[in-house]
């Protein structure tokens, strides 16, 4: 009994263990102090001072609002494009039409690009959106006929599409956390749409006025030429944030052996390839026959008797009814059906 208590007995000091040994149990020799979070409401660290701060927010709001710059420079020049171009009133409403389309259909692609794309950063998606934007928009005012006029509108629209997620993109990774800046720096960032309608609007007419049904394009050209080379200096480079891949665990039994436990990464398809494309395809085709019918229906003898007309507006609307079921099957839906359960998406979506 003496040896057994002697074996189970406790001696404060003999147990007691000096710094050097909890140095020397230590597991992770090479860890480093992490430096204490910056407040919520104080600038990034990628931002060095207020003005390179102010001029952050301005070139992205001018990257977001390219949109309202190209449809309040054509809907405002489109009677002097009519007049020099000779256009039928369809290719007219093509004009100030296609790139809205366009823009809609392709916001979710790019924006689902922007976020998986495993080569290029975002500040490099973003220049070379903007130098796309403005080579087609300088292309516009290089344009003899109408129906030219209306296809590089369209490819315009695409561009935009491009702009306009990959700069909330950034903007939301510069501002992660919820604070008083962030609030400040999104509501100036919101006054960029009505800023772009104003001045596209006013200064599209007055160089129209004074110049030609040129000049806006050309100075509009010019803006985001300039707009892209601030990017390169001001815009800075972000990083993602990190996701945790989760593992399986699987149990391996052969016949006349001990079962063998593995971690393995689940075998994903790249995530490029998990966008919903078919579901792209079918909207965009949708759309695209449907406004054709709804653009050409009231022209020639019998309004919407034609049968061209008729085929196209069925086909539109088979194509988007294929759609909305494509949608309700997938896995990897582009428009999840459990959004339109919340009753306030879908009243602002119905307004």
């Amino acid at each position: 009994m003496s040896l057994e208590k002697h074996v189970w007995s406790f001696d404060p000091e003999t147990q007691a263990a000096s710094p050097d040994e909890l140095h020397e149990v230590c597991l992770d020799d090479e860890s480093k102090e992490v430096p204490a979070p910056l407040p919520a409401s104080s600038r990034p660290e990628c931002l060095k001072n207020a003005a390179h701060e102010c001029v952050f927010v301005a070139l992205i709001a001018f990257a977001a609002a390219t949109p309202i710059f190209l449809q309040r420079s054509v809907v405002v020049v489109a009677g002097p494009i009519s007049g020099a171009l000779q256009m039928t009133p369809a290719q007219i409403a093509w004009a100030t039409a296609s790139s809205g389309l366009t823009t809609g259909a392709f916001l979710l692609p790019f924006g689902y690009i922007a976020d998986t794309c495993p080569v290029l950063p975002r500040k490099t998606l973003l220049v070379i959106s903007l130098a796309v934007f403005c080579l087609l928009v300088s292309c516009t005012s290089f344009s003899q006929t109408g129906v030219v006029l209306d296809i590089i509108s369209g490819l315009t629209g695409i561009a935009c599409a491009a702009n306009v997620p990959i700069a909330v993109g950034i903007l939301s990774l510069v501002y992660p956390t919820p604070s008083r800046r962030k609030n400040i720096v999104f509501s100036s960032f919101l006054m960029g749409t009505p800023a772009a309608t104003i001045i596209g609007g006013l200064g599209s007419g007055a160089l129209a006025l004074e110049i030609s049904w040129k000049a806006p394009f050309i100075a509009l050209a010019a803006l985001y030429a300039a707009v892209s080379g601030l990017a390169c200096v001001f815009v800075p480079n972000v990083s993602e944030p990190e996701t945790e891949e989760k593992s399986e665990v699987r149990i391996i039994a052969e016949p006349e052996a001990f079962p063998i436990l593995s971690i393995e990464a689940p075998k994903r398809k790249p995530k490029l390839l998990q966008f919903d494309w078919l579901g792209l395809f079918l909207l965009v085709t949708g759309l695209l026959l449907f406004t054709v019918a709804l653009t050409i229906g009231p022209q020639g003898p019998e309004p919407w008797k034609t049968p061209t007309v008729i085929l196209l507006l069925t086909l539109g609307v088979l194509s988007l009814g294929c759609f909305l079921l494509w949608e309700n099957v997938t896995q990897t839906p582009m428009i999840p059906p459990s959004i339109w359960e919340n009753l306030t998406v879908t009243l602002v979506k119905s307004i």
